[in-house]
């Protein structure tokens, strides 16, 4: 006899649960990414007690320093990946490494041989910031793949936004531009939403509600 279908969770229900999932990949990467550094420093950069910045003016050091972090960025995608094994040849591995944490190692190199001993933690981190943005970009765009125009109403409703938003007036892309500020702040208001549009330049939307007296 056939097993009974599992029951698909609604749509808002698997927003939410995408939602959920894409922040712990994100938040794991964003951690991934000055671990590599962090790594490659206590391993290539430590003299006694102390971080020497200065040797990474040094070429045999950089491509060292470079081999470490390179080597933890693909141990970190090869686990949370579920690859088979690390990469056998240098396209293999900037694949990896461009779908992990959106670099290769010919872009760190040029970075680390640009800068020397200027390389440091923090300019790492503004770097990986910029990097970060692409990977959460498309991390949320997959998480609402599922979403259409047919759900704009049920989102408004997630939101508990029925009374000054109308959803007749709205696409789905408006929609979940309002849930993301949702799902960061936890509630909106109507001048949450007007401000929103007045950082941007733009005019307060035409699906908000007029204010009853």
């Amino acid at each position: 006899m056939a097993e009974p279908k599992k029951k698909e969770p609604d749509a808002i229900e698997l927003l939410k649960q995408n939602y959920s999932k894409a922040k712990k990949i994100m938040g794991t990467t964003l951690s991934a990414h000055s671990e590599a550094y962090i790594t490659a420093q206590n391993k290539v950069l430590k003299e006694g007690k102390y971080i020497n910045h200065e040797l990474l003016d040094k070429a045999d050091v950089q491509k060292k320093f470079l081999d470490v972090m390179v080597g933890h960025y693909l141990d970190k995608a090869v686990a949370e990946l579920n690859l088979k094994e690390k990469p056998k040849d240098q396209i293999e591995e900037d694949r990896i490494l461009r779908a992990y944490a959106n670099t290769t190692r010919g872009e760190l190199t040029r970075m680390v041989k640009a800068q020397g001993k200027d390389y440091t933690l923090n300019q790492h981190e503004q770097i990986r910031d910029k990097l970060m943005e692409k990977i959460t970009e498309d991390l949320m765009s997959s998480a609402s793949g599922h979403i259409g125009q047919e759900h704009t109403g049920a989102i408004v409703k997630a939101m508990g936004l029925d009374n000054i938003v109308d959803s007749s007036k709205m696409n789905h892309t408006d929609a979940l531009g309002l849930y993301n500020m949702y799902d960061q702040k936890g509630q909106i208001t109507l001048d949450d939403i007007k401000n929103n549009y007045k950082r941007r330049g733009q005019p307060a939307p035409i699906y908000l509600k007029t204010p009853k007296k």
